[in-house]
């Protein structure tokens, strides 16, 4: 579905802004922990039992200066909560609302946090706010309006929040509006039938309804929000949006269909776009975190190291392949847009590895650093490096490649043997030929071999901690 013209770099100042806000919000969050007694709550929330326990993925805020009243998530019994993503104090959950591994809404600062009906919430998102409260005053600034009521954070109907996004309150999102993979919104509103494209961002302005922001770019001043193009009947991604939301409506049922337990390695759901069920092969020299999700048809290699808060989901788009020696760090995601409709392959949403056709292939000795994604239809060849934040998508990245830190290779093919230096995005294949060649004396040439062999010493030993418990 998408293909980005038009070539951008994310500026210095920009990535330090973005840097600051990053430390700023952190400074503000609260932690806490819930003791091991088990508590059954009854609110009439649509979940008629929460069980709480130190691992409960669904429970109340804790009481502090900023929040005197203890409240229980409201969610609606047709939407559907990965037991790995974390729904927490008072957040509403609507109708037919996926929310996906590794997602987490935390309504435990800022309050409330509302969901609105047939949106998702896909692996990675955050929702959180600052503090709406502060020793029972509410605290004006951090809360928006909308229909007369005041909240953290507003998503609106029909909303698609992709992978790794994140929404900050004091913010509110239009109806049928999609906010793309590793996007950012913060003190701002955005309006409604917009497309927030990957790697945006949007801070302190009001995004009119219709607009959509391209990606790479980050905007900070409402002159720039004014002007950002209208989402036209010949704009490639106006119906991106309604196909994301059909999709994930159709994940939530079937999830919720299913009579067992969903644990972290798992098998994909019957859908119009998955007509057959698929379990995960893994080699037993891989190590899987239990903290980490590896869903439906994928294979894992020999020696992969998988780490916490990971997410492998094989449920829409498949095959996905992860080679021998690779290594998926600690909150990757690897997903892929559907591969099938009603038995019938879609080809252009497939790539070709010696003679086979995949949703997404890694291949060996690739190292996935942390909070990076590779979205499918996508490759990455033997040998790469795809650095930390680092965003793949539609695209082909070679061999003994090295994509530095905050980067984003869209609709392109990255040739074997190029770098792509931190803070780039690269959507023309003009830009992918230009980069500069991986020489004897670039500062990073090795990087990705020390990174393979720790990961395999690491999947190693945890898998002999594994054998020793048993």
């Amino acid at each position: 579905m998408w293909e980005m013209g038009g070539g951008f770099t994310i500026k210095k100042h920009m990535i330090i802004t973005l840097i600051v806000i990053a430390i700023s919000l952190f400074a503000a969050g609260c932690t806490s922990t819930v003791d091991d007694s088990t508590e059954t709550i009854d609110d009439s929330t649509g979940v008629d039992e929460i069980k709480l326990t130190s691992a409960s993925n669904i429970g109340p805020n804790v009481l502090t200066s900023f929040n005197e009243e203890v409240e229980s998530p409201d969610i609606d019994p047709t939407a559907y909560i990965h037991p790995l993503a974390s729904v927490i104090g008072d957040v509403h959950i609507g109708t037919n609302v996926m929310v996906s591994p590794g997602a987490s809404v935390r309504g435990d600062e800022g309050q409330p946090i509302h969901v609105g009906d047939d949106s998702n919430i896909q692996d990675g998102v955050v929702l959180h706010a600052l503090e709406t409260e502060e020793h029972g005053e509410a605290v004006e600034h951090n809360l928006v309006e909308v229909d007369g009521n005041k909240y953290a954070v507003h998503i609106g109907d029909r909303v698609s929040l992709a992978h790794q996004s994140q929404v900050h309150g004091p913010s509110k999102v239009g109806d049928d509006t999609f906010i793309g993979m590793q996007s950012f919104v913060f003190k701002a509103e955005v309006g409604n039938n917009c497309v927030l494209e990957p790697v945006t961002a949007v801070i302190g302005v009001t995004i009119p309804d219709g607009r959509f922001v391209p990606a790479g770019t980050v905007v900070t001043t409402q002159a720039q929000a004014d002007a950002l193009p209208e989402v036209t009947e010949d704009y490639a991604y106006r119906n991106t949006n309604e196909a994301v939301v059909h999709v994930n409506e159709l994940l939530a049922e079937g999830y919720n269909e299913l009579h067992e337990p969903v644990s972290h390695i798992s098998a994909n759901v019957l859908t119009s776009f998955n007509e057959e069920v698929e379990t995960p092969d893994i080699d037993p020299t891989a190590y899987i975190h239990p903290l980490s999700s590896v869903i439906g048809d994928v294979h894992i290699g020999t020696n992969v190291m998988v780490s916490p808060g990971a997410s492998v989901r094989g449920d829409e788009g498949q095959p996905i392949h992860v080679g021998d020696d690779s290594n998926i760090q600690d909150g990757v995601v690897l997903h892929a847009l559907e591969t099938e409709e009603h038995g019938e392959a879609v080809e252009h949403n497939l790539v070709e590895v010696d003679g086979n056709k995949y949703a997404v292939h890694i291949g060996d000795r690739v190292s996935l650093a942390h909070q990076s994604q590779v979205h499918g239809p996508s490759k990455v060849g033997d040998d790469t490096f795809i650095g930390m934040q680092s965003f793949v998508f539609k695209a082909e990245v070679g061999n003994n490649c090295v994509l530095e830190p905050v980067t984003a290779v869209i609709g392109v093919t990255i040739p074997d043997g190029r770098f792509v230096p931190a803070g780039t995005v690269v959507t023309t294949q003009a830009q992918a030929d230009a980069l500069p060649e991986v020489t004897e004396d670039y500062a990073y040439r090795n990087t990705n071999e020390a990174v393979v062999h720790v990961n395999e010493l690491l999947a190693e030993g945890y898998n002999e901690l594994m054998g020793e418990a048993d």
